[in-house]
């Protein structure tokens, strides 16, 4: 089976899931709406206001990464269905097909995340301009003007969004796929990987410690306290060794005496 076959082969999929899939996007757009009410009383609103939100809290933790684990039930499970997995030829395949599953699903999921958050965003403020880069903005009004606001211009904004979430993603994404190998149950992995979240939450709000979560949300604090390379190195260096847990994992596992049910959801 051609690597290239993965888009094709990920639509099908989620095609063949559409009731489901449509259910996860009317929720995240219930989610935007609800992240809206969260910043109405801002003033000189714009689009940076709701994505502020949008990436934090309890609402990221318990709605939106629950989203797209329920987006990844979709389309991992069927991925190791024993027929499909006689067809890649070779356990490396498997792995490299599996990281090009994963990255596919993080791209699609956030993008339609993201580019509602954008029109929606116009939608109860009213303008595409980025008012965070003037003085009556939120930055300069939450550090009281002891801010350079040089560091939320609309690239750096973009940037900063961008690539901080889709490596996150892909890290929940690579540990999904790991947990659901060993126990060939999503509803397993679904639990085990929102307890771990819900804990990291919970020690980062009351001890400030954190290994995942503490990264993962943007919030304007961590905007001057963390360098996004900084956030951006540690990340990478987690999803190489998760790569390499990955493939070990598939390397050692016989697919062909899995459960009858090749989805592994019940």
């Amino acid at each position: 089976m051609s690597l290239f076959s993965i888009p094709k082969v990920m639509l099908k999929d989620m095609r063949l899931s559409i009731k489901q899939n449509s259910l996860y996007i009317a929720l995240l757009f219930i989610s935007l709406i609800y992240s809206g009410e969260l910043i109405s009383h801002r003033l000189d609103l714009s689009i940076p206001d709701l994505y502020s939100v949008m990436f934090q809290g309890l609402l990221f933790i318990i709605i939106v990464i629950p989203i797209f684990l329920l987006f990844l039930s979709t389309i991992l499970p069927p991925s190791f269905d024993s027929l499909r997995v006689t067809r890649y030829r070779s356990r490396e395949k498997l792995a490299i097909r599996m990281m090009m599953t994963i990255f596919l699903a993080v791209c699609i999921y956030l993008s339609i995340y993201m580019l509602a958050g954008v029109l929606y965003g116009y939608y109860i403020s009213g303008t595409f301009e980025n008012r965070w880069i003037t003085e009556s903005g939120f930055p300069n009004l939450f550090f009281d003007g002891e801010i350079n606001l040089a560091l939320f211009q609309t690239n750096q904004i973009i940037l900063k969004y961008v690539l901080t979430e889709t490596l996150a993603f892909m890290i929940i994404g690579l540990l999904t796929a790991c947990i659901f190998i060993l126990t060939g149950r999503f509803i397993v992995t679904f639990f085990l990987i929102e307890g771990f979240l819900l804990f990291e939450y919970f020690l980062h709000n009351f001890l400030n410690v954190s290994l995942f979560i503490g990264r993962a949300q943007i919030y304007l604090d961590a905007w001057v306290e963390m360098s996004l390379g900084s956030v951006a190195l540690y990340f990478i260096g987690i999803i190489i060794v998760l790569t390499v847990v990955l493939y070990i994992i598939i390397d050692k596992k016989d697919f062909i005496e899995r459960s009858e049910d090749p989805h592994g959801v019940h």
